[in-house]
């Protein structure tokens, strides 16, 4: 797939992504293209340079000699990309870059796509072409009426064609010992990287393997490798006990690069001394082709070269992608409290990447990293905090698991009910026994209060750092929360926060959930926010409003009051308001949204400060059930706003390394046969959770460890935290993989064998998309996969983009690459198989790739 090609592009990434200047934030009119250098290069040319503009579709040159005339097209230079140049024969003139920019709808179009989703789909953007943007709001608002099935959708079962069936060939091959005799190893290797497998090697001396005794030891792999060797290149070779010629296993010869001897291929010592000279000797073994990305050859031969073979390997059809694991399985451990970490990432990613209801999965990953909660913690905690440990480590990997499922599962209730709250949410989070544990609640009593939830609920959960708050009422408010554990109780009592627990922790059924220990909280009188007033800065019904609040809920049961009274004060407060407005416009409109500075009385406000006010007047006007706080509301304010609609929302976000990964695959997903089979998937473990310790590729890419992250204060809203060269590099490595080959040797070897959980087929797409006629055409590949990867972008900022995939298609897949005509590659071919793959994946490696 000319990977190393990719790397070079990668320099251009980086410096793309550092150096190319950005648009005032999401401006909904961004001001227009500015001039930013004129020059005569070293070759006597003019060259002029500007700003991009967001979602342009064409550039243009403006000129006049003279200020007195109006300014008029400019025909003598080429513009490519941000730059313009002529000869320097052109006479000097004053210049004006005029920029057409793309449709408002086709920029509208990506906004929703974007940022209510996980990344567009081909099929997603035939389907809002015809439903139009706002019905596609509308339908992801209301996630309960879109039947979504994927937690009840068996696995597929008719799976598509199989591969060609596994054909064996037999070959002989015999000849003389030479003068300086050295045949003493039998070598095999490839002369490129692939695979193939062997199966009953015979050497022997005369013409007939058949009928000579046969000189090595475990030519058919029957009892283990040895005393065979893989070396250099073909370390990775491996038995094989599925694909055979006879008994049990064969050799799966696997090559990463060309091989070349005993130190570079599989190789055995048949003899401790050289045969006598001219003795004529023969090979035998069979052998049988599977799909390599590039003809290559098998050579088996006697060490000195003279017994030798080299058999060309036909080259084979990829083999399709296969259904992949089906999300009801998954969903089945964690209801039955039988799950871990990796099968709830697995969920989580695969929910990300197939479900309809993208806005729920949306705001789901938001609520949860919001409300940041830590799964080691919690598995630590069975471990050393009370009398009777969970002792059996599978046991407390299920139990931390289960806290995290459990907080998801009520979350996303609230979110597809339409008279879901702030509120609601904050209360799930604050019973949540992850959350208890977390932020050190269970260890909160009267005699030796904690103060770590009642800092954080403020700072971070519900009124933001510093705003509207003191360390005075951080002191007060801890008490509230006194008696606060988490305990061990029936079935039939796990809602009732006063009910026993169970009588033997360990042996008795039941469910670790919320407990109030009356002899624990502390009933002394709270007052939190002593006297404060609400800031002059913000709007009516607010400023100059007293919040103070005093708890006197007393002894008992009573005294869990405290904590609900607390909750239902901080959910409703302007600063709350403010807060979790300005965190959701991050998320859906763009990073630079503050809070705690603006004034919403003063006029001419700011699209930004004028946004929030409006969230907030959303926040406070009650819906159906006459409470405060409905999320829809919010929601529907921002997506009603011309920062989310207008033409400066265009690609002002960075993704993260989950919602990169899970865009990757949907780009490339969409169905060409009515099995249900996509032509690209995954299994949600080869993106979050690798086998025998292998990183994962989400914490590659930036350390993004679901439902692990040890900091209360989640991943980061700000893109500048997830872009360095390392993660940069990881982002395209993860791209290399999900396009390379399900044939190819190291899609299985590297990421922990995470290659193959991770699949796409871009040739099946374009085929299924593209007219045939254009099957060969660089250009109207090149476009097609531009407009499924950037739908709203337009195509004068795809413009040198566009160029650099032309070429890579242009180049064959030689060290260096070569000049290749891609329009003579039959469509059919390997060869054209891995420069469209190698094409996309650099696509997805430019810089407008990592933004949405």
């Amino acid at each position: 797939m000319k990977m190393t090609l990719l790397f070079r592009w990668l320099l251009l990434v980086c410096a793309a992504l550092i150096a190319t200047p950005k648009t005032k934030a999401a401006d909904a009119n961004p001001d227009p293209p500015a001039i930013t250098s004129a020059n005569v290069t070293t070759n006597g040319q003019k060259r002029l340079s500007w700003t991009p503009y967001p979602a342009a579709a064409q550039y243009q040159l403006l000129s006049k000699t003279n200020l007195a005339f109006p300014f008029s097209s400019d025909s003598a230079g080429t513009i490519s990309g941000y730059t313009w140049t002529a000869s320097n024969d052109v006479p000097a003139s004053f210049h004006r870059v005029q920029v057409t920019p793309l449709s408002s709808n086709e920029v509208f179009v990506a906004a929703v796509l974007n940022r209510l989703t996980y990344g567009p789909t081909p099929e997603e953007l035939d389907r809002i072409a015809t439903i139009r943007p706002q019905a596609y709001i509308d339908e992801q608002l209301l996630p309960e009426s879109l039947n979504e099935t994927i937690d009840t959708d068996p696995p597929i079962t008719n799976a598509p064609p199989p591969p060609p069936p596994t054909v064996w060939a037999y070959i002989s091959v015999t000849g003389i010992v030479p003068n300086n005799p050295v045949n003493t190893n039998v070598i095999m290797y490839l002369n490129g990287a692939g695979h193939v497998y062997i199966d009953d090697i015979q050497v022997a001396y005369g013409t007939n393997t058949t009928q000579g005794t046969n000189l090595i030891i475990n030519g058919d792999f029957e009892s283990d490798f040895a005393p065979w060797r893989a070396t250099g290149n073909f370390a990775n070779s491996t038995l094989d006990s599925n694909t055979v010629h006879s008994g049990n296993a064969s050799l799966h010869l696997i090559g990463t690069a060309a091989g070349a001897n005993a130190d570079n291929g599989v190789y055995q010592a048949f003899a401790t001394n050289p045969p006598p000279v001219n003795q004529k000797m023969t090979v035998s073994f069979w052998y049988a082709t599977v799909p390599n990305t590039t003809p290559i050859n098998l050579i088996v031969r006697l060490s000195g070269s003279q017994t030798i073979t080299n058999v060309p390997l036909p080259v084979l059809p990829p083999i399709p992608p296969q259904p992949s694991l089906a999300a009801s399985i998954v969903y089945s451990k964690l209801t039955n409290a039988a799950a871990k970490l990796e099968d709830l990432r697995a969920w989580h990613v695969l929910h990300a990447v197939r479900s309809k209801t993208q806005l729920l999965e949306i705001l789901t990953q938001f609520f949860d990293n919001h409300f940041n909660t830590q799964y080691d913690k919690s598995k630590q905690w069975f471990d050393d905090n009370f009398s009777n440990s969970v002792t059996n480590d599978n046991d407390r990997q299920k139990l931390a698991t289960e806290f995290e499922f459990r907080e998801i599962s009520k979350w996303r209730q609230v979110l597809i009910d339409p008279n879901g709250t702030f509120y609601d949410m904050l209360k799930i989070s604050a019973e949540s026994p992850a959350m208890i544990i977390y932020l050190d609640t269970v260890l909160n009593k009267k005699g030796n209060p904690n103060e770590n939830y009642s800092r954080e609920v403020m700072e971070l959960f519900s009124m933001g750092s510093d705003n509207g708050y003191t360390q005075n009422d951080i002191n007060a408010m801890k008490y509230a929360w006194t008696g606060w554990q988490v305990t061990k109780k029936s079935p039939e009592n796990a809602n009732n926060p006063f009910a026993p627990r169970v009588a033997d922790l360990t042996n008795d059924v039941g469910i670790w959930v919320l407990h109030f220990n009356t002899t624990d909280h502390s009933t002394i009188a709270k007052t939190i926010f002593s006297n404060s007033v609400v800031e002059s800065r913000f709007p009516a019904p607010y400023a100059g409003v007293n919040y103070s609040l005093v708890l006197t809920n007393g002894t008992g049961t009573n005294g869990m009051r405290d904590g609900y009274q607390m909750m239902s004060h901080l959910a409703n407060l302007p600063y709350t308001q403010e807060y979790i407005s300005v965190k959701l416009c991050r998320v859906f409109v763009h990073e630079n949204f503050d809070y705690g500075i603006y004034d919403y009385n003063a006029p001419n406000l700011a699209p930004e400060v004028q946004l929030i006010k409006d969230c907030m007047r959303a926040w406070r006007t009650p819906a159906a059930d006459g409470r405060q706080g409905n999320i829809r509301a919010v929601l529907r304010e921002i997506f009603n706003s011309a920062l989310f609609r207008g033409q400066g929302a265009s690609q002002q976000l960075v993704k993260s390394p989950l919602r990169f990964a899970a865009a990757a695959i949907r780009s490339l997903r969409a169905t060409t046969t009515d099995n249900g089979v996509y032509t690209a998937d995954t299994d949600g473990y080869g993106i979050t959770s690798l086998p025998g310790g292998s990183t994962s590729p989400l914490v590659r890419m930036g350390n993004m460890t679901l439902f692990n992250r040890p900091e209360p204060d989640g991943y980061p809203e700000t893109g500048r935290l997830w872009l360095n060269t390392a993660n940069l590099c990881e982002r395209m490595r993860f791209c290399e993989h999900l396009l390379m080959n399900t044939s190819a040797g190291s899609k299985s070897t590297d990421y922990g064998s995470a290659g193959v959980k991770n699949i796409s087929d871009p040739v099946g797409l374009l085929k299924a998309r593209v007219p045939s006629a254009s099957w060969n055409d660089a250009g109207a590949l090149v476009d097609f996969f531009l407009s499924i990867l950037y739908p709203g972008e337009g195509k004068a900022n795809l413009d040198l983009d566009r160029s650099a995939a032309i070429d890579f298609l242009n180049l064959d897949e030689t060290n260096p690459p070569q000049a290749s005509a891609f329009s003579l590659l039959s469509p059919t071919s390997a060869g054209y198989d891995g420069r469209v793959r190698g094409m996309v994946a650099l696509l997805m490696t430019f810089p407008r790739y990592q933004e949405h």
